[in-house]
C-alpha cells in the first residue's frame, strides 16, 4: 500500500511511504527552484510516474490562505498518479502535532516535543504558537494567539526580520545581525526571545518536567540556534534536542509518521538524507576536465581553494551537511574572501565548520553534547585558529560527522586531520544567494558557470570536476 503526502504550503514537502517504509521525503522548492514555495515541480510527477506505485491515499496538510493543493490534486490526477478509487484527506487542523510526529522520528525516546513557530493550525481556542507535547502526543501545554492578541514568540521574532529590512522567512539573517550587539531591532529582539524562551521552559519544568527528561524543540522557533544554544547552556536538569526538519519541510514527513505509524519501525531515523536520489551521469560537465582523485587530493586542493561536494542523495533542511556542501580547509589564504566571492553572504553572517564527531570536544566547548544536524552553537577552545568559522563572540555552528552518518564526508575530514592536523573544514551550504541548495546536476553546472567556483568533488565516482 502506497501513501502520498503533501504539504502544499509555504516550505511544502512530499513524502511518498510504501508498506510503512519512507521511499522519499523531499523539499518541493529544491525542484522548483522559488524559495519556500510549493508549486508543483514536474520532476517528483516523473519520478512518481517511474516509481509506477499505486496510490490508495492522498493526504494534504496546508494552510487556507496559502496553497497549491488544488494543482497538486489536478495534475496527479491528469498523469494518471491518483484514480477514483485513491482516498483523499484535507487537513487544516493539526499543524503542530505533525511538526511533533516528525521530531520523534530523530528522537523518539524524548519525554516532551515543545513545537513552537510563528503561526500553526486555527483551533477553537486560537491560532497555533507555542504547544507542549508528551511522548504519546498529550498536549499538555498551549499558548494560542486570539486574533491581534497574545502574538507569540516566533510572530514577535517574525516582525523584527521585516523590520530589520530582511524579507519574509530570512529570520536567520535577523539572528546573525543580532550578534553584533548593536542597539537595534535584531538585537533587542534576539535578547528577549532568549529572556522569554528561558523563562517558559522554566516554568514548564515547574510544571511538567522532572530531572533528567529531555525536551525536543521544533517548529520555525527552533531554527535560531543560538536560543537553542542558550537553553541548552542554562537549563542544568533537563536535556534539550532539536529537531533537523523543525520547519514546515518537515510537515508531510510528520502526518506520515503520525497516521502510518513509523515511529515504531524507524527507532531512529538516522539520517536527514531522504530525498530523492540523483543519478550521477557527468555527461553535462564534458568540457571541463574530469579526474580521479583520493581524498588527500581534494583535501591538497582544499589547502588553496574551495571544492563542492556533491552525492546522490541530497540532505533536506536549510543546511549543507556533506552531499550539498561548500567547503575549504579553515587555514587556506583569503579562505573567506574566495568562499564569499561564490557565496556573496551579508557581511554579519558567519560561516560554520563540520568536523570528526571524537574531535569535537578538542576543538570546543562541547561538554559532551553532539551536534549532527548544526542545531546548536559551541565556543571554541582555539579562536586563532576557528576565527573564518565564528561569530563575533567565538561561537561556531558546527557540524559533527559521524562515519555512519555521511561515510565520505567523515572520510575526508579524517584524511584532513592525518595529512594537515586539522579535523575540521568550513562548511556552507552550496547554492547561489537567495536561491535554494543546488539540486540536480544542471544545478549544479548552472553554478559552476556563474560562479568563482573551480572545483566540484563527487566521492560516490572518486572524481574531480575542475575549470
Amino acid at each position: 500500500m502506497s501513501s502520498l503526502y503533501i504539504h502544499g504550503s509555504h516550505d511544502g514537502s512530499v513524502t511518498l511511504i510504501d508498506n510503512k517504509k519512507i521511499i522519499f521525503h523531499h523539499q518541493i522548492d529544491r525542484f522548483n527552484r522559488f524559495k519556500h514555495t510549493a508549486s508543483p515541480p514536474f520532476k517528483i510527477f516523473e519520478e512518481l510516474i517511474s516509481l509506477n506505485k499505486k496510490i490508495e491515499k492522498l493526504f494534504f496538510t496546508f494552510y487556507p490562505k496559502d496553497h497549491t493543493v488544488y494543482f497538486w490534486q489536478k495534475y496527479l490526477t491528469r498523469l494518471k498518479i491518483i484514480g477514483k478509487s485513491t482516498k483523499i484527506t484535507y487537513c487544516t487542523d493539526s499543524h503542530h502535532i505533525f511538526h511533533a510526529s516528525c521530531a520523534k522520528l530523530f528522537y523518539p525516546k524524548t519525554d516532551y516535543f515543545l513545537v513552537w513557530d510563528q503561526q500553526g493550525s486555527k483551533k477553537d481556542s486560537g491560532i497555533e504558537q507555542e504547544t507542549l507535547y508528551t511522548n504519546k502526543f498529550n498536549q499538555v501545554y498551549s499558548n494560542s494567539r486570539i486574533e491581534n492578541s497574545n502574538i507569540g514568540l516566533g510572530e514577535r521574532y517574525a516582525i523584527a526580520t521585516r523590520l530589520s529590512g530582511f524579507n519574509e522567512l530570512e529570520d536567520g539573517k535577523t539572528m546573525a545581525l543580532s550578534q553584533y550587539k548593536k542597539p537595534g531591532v535584531a538585537f533587542f529582539e534576539q535578547k528577549r526571545l532568549e529572556k522569554k524562551s528561558l523563562h517558559l521552559l522554566k516554568t514548564l519544568e515547574k510544571l511538567h518536567f522532572k530531572k533528567g527528561d529531555t525536551v525536543c524543540l521544533t517548529g520555525g522557533v527552533a531554527q535560531n540556534i543560538i536560543n537553542n544554544s542558550n537553553l541548552q547552556k542554562k537549563i542544568k536538569d533537563i536535556n534539550i534536542v532539536a529537531c533537523p526538519f523543525n520547519g514546515d519541510f518537515g510537515i508531510s514527513l510528520g502526518a506520515a509518521a503520525y497516521y502510518e505509524d513509523l515511529h515504531r519501525v524507524y527507532i531512529p531515523l538516522k539520517n536527514i538524507y531522504t530525498g530523492l536520489k540523483t543519478e550521477l551521469d557527468l555527461y553535462r560537465f564534458n568540457k571541463y576536465k574530469q579526474e580521479k582523485v583520493t581524498y588527500h587530493d581534494v583535501c591538497k586542493i582544499m589547502q588553496k581553494e574551495p571544492v563542492a561536494i556533491f552525492q546522490s542523495l541530497s540532505e533536506q533542511g536549510q543546511r549543507g551537511l556533506g552531499n550539498r556542501s561548500l567547503l575549504i580547509d579553515i587555514k587556506a589564504p583569503n579562505a573567506l574572501k574566495k568562499i564569499n566571492k561564490i557565496k556573496k553572504r551579508e557581511w554579519f553572517r558567519p560561516f560554520s565548520c563540520s568536523i570528526l564527531e571524537d574531535e569535537a570536544h578538542k576543538w570546543f566547548h562541547t561538554k559532551g553534547k553532539l551536534s549532527p544536524y548544526m542545531m546548536f552553537v559551541f565556543k571554541s577552545k582555539k579562536a586563532s585558529l576557528t576565527k573564518p568559522v565564528c561569530s563575533v563572540d567565538n561561537l561556531s555552528r558546527i557540524q559533527t560527522v559521524a562515519y555512519s552518518h555521511n561515510k565520505h564526508f567523515h572520510n575526508l575530514l579524517l584524511t584532513n586531520k592525518r595529512f594537515y592536523k586539522r579535523p575540521l573544514l568550513l562548511n556552507t551550504s552550496l547554492n547561489l544567494p537567495g536561491h535554494v541548495l543546488v539540486e540536480s546536476l544542471d544545478d549544479l553546472l548552472y553554478m559552476f558557470i556563474n560562479t568563482d567556483l573551480k572545483y566540484i568533488y563527487l566521492p560516490e565516482r572518486e572524481i574531480i570536476i575542475k575549470k
